[in-house]
């Protein structure tokens, strides 16, 4: 796929003179239900940031807002129960149908703009009742709130482990004996920018990627034991020491910490340059995990169009600006004109 000059490839890297766009590749290193791997190549460190910023901030979603409480005799006050509920992801798959509240044409709410749940459990007898995501029932069904045919409704989102496994359902609160909650919610549109609620990312982890050139030339020069000291100098235990090639090897590069450890030791051991450390500029490793409100890959995408959605308007700004200053320098023109010719008169 392809999005503002950014190719995607899926398990391959292609070279960025190899692509007309240029510039710009992403290579999706793991891709699970929740979490995004991918490896950003041929940016600056300032593009990198941006789309960072963007994903946490700018990428919209559905969470709930208004909370009206029916009936509440519960332990918790109705304040924390609205709290808890607001922190539920939401499944925001159709979240591009919906308009924002405060572009909606409507009075206060409409489904064109919010989605209603309503929630309603009583205590048993026994033990206490779990009161769970699950018991938040969508008012109205597909079709309805602005919602496409066919589409996935907006519902408490699934949550999964780091194997697939699904997870339990999000607990509210409890209810003992003879107590009660009754209560409707209403969802609507929002950003992280506006709250923390409509974070579509749980975290966002930008790295910029190492390099560890290793002078095999100069270590010919250093004793078995010497080769050996200066791997196990690494806390993140990415060099080993090979016996069958005799030379020190990188196992795993990105787990670098640029800590110099590795240098310092061949320094010490009269091995100076042996070991080179260092990042590269425009090479960065993105993870992304998602709070399940939207797929991971579908966070970067939106992410991509809202940064391209902004270059686009501060384009326009400009173009209208400088037509702008071409009609003030015109009227000018011809109202110099004008006086000069009056004052021939």
């Amino acid at each position: 796929a392809e999005y503002m000059g950014i190719l995607i490839i899926v398990g391959k890297m292609i070279a960025a003179s190899d692509h007309p766009m240029g510039g710009m590749s992403i290579k999706i290193l793991q891709l699970t239900k929740t979490m995004i791997k991918f490896d950003l190549k041929g940016v600056d460190l300032s593009i990198a940031n941006a789309l960072r910023r963007t994903m946490i901030s700018e990428v919209p979603i559905m969470a709930i807002e208004f909370v009206t409480i029916s009936m509440n005799t519960s332990a918790l006050h109705d304040e924390y129960i609205a709290h808890r509920l607001a922190l539920i992801p939401l499944n925001s798959s159709c979240v591009d149908d919906y308009d924002y509240m405060r572009d909606c044409l409507c009075d206060g709410h409409c489904p064109k703009c919010t989605v209603e749940f309503s929630l309603r459990v009583k205590g048993g007898t026994g033990d206490p009742v779990n009161v769970t995501s699950l018991d938040l029932h969508l008012i109205g069904g597909p079709g309805e709130g602005g919602m496409a045919e066919g589409k996935i409704p907006v519902m408490p989102a699934k949550l999964f482990t780091e194997t697939g496994e699904e997870e339990p359902p999000i607990l509210i609160t409890k209810l003992n004996k003879n107590q009660e909650l009754d209560l409707v919610a209403v969802a609507k549109k929002g950003i992280g920018k506006e709250h923390a609620k409509w974070n579509p990312v749980c975290t966002v982890a930008m790295q910029q990627v190492p390099f560890i050139e290793i002078n095999h030339h100069k270590a010919m020069g250093l004793k078995v034991q010497e080769k050996e000291e200066i791997a196990n100098s690494c806390p993140a235990k990415i060099l080993k020491y090979r016996a069958e090639t005799d030379q020190i090897d990188i196992e795993d590069l990105n787990s670098c910490m640029l800590c110099q450890e590795c240098k310092k030791k061949a320094e010490s051991l009269k091995a100076d340059r042996l070991i080179s450390l260092g990042i590269e500029e425009k090479h960065f490793i993105f993870t992304i995990e998602s709070t399940g409100a939207l797929k991971p890959e579908d966070i970067v995408r939106k992410a991509i169009l809202e940064i391209k959605k902004k270059v686009q308007h501060l384009r326009d700004q400009i173009k209208t600006e400088e037509q702008f200053e071409v009609n003030r320098q015109h009227f000018y023109k011809q109202f110099n004109k004008k006086v000069y010719q009056n004052h021939l008169l």
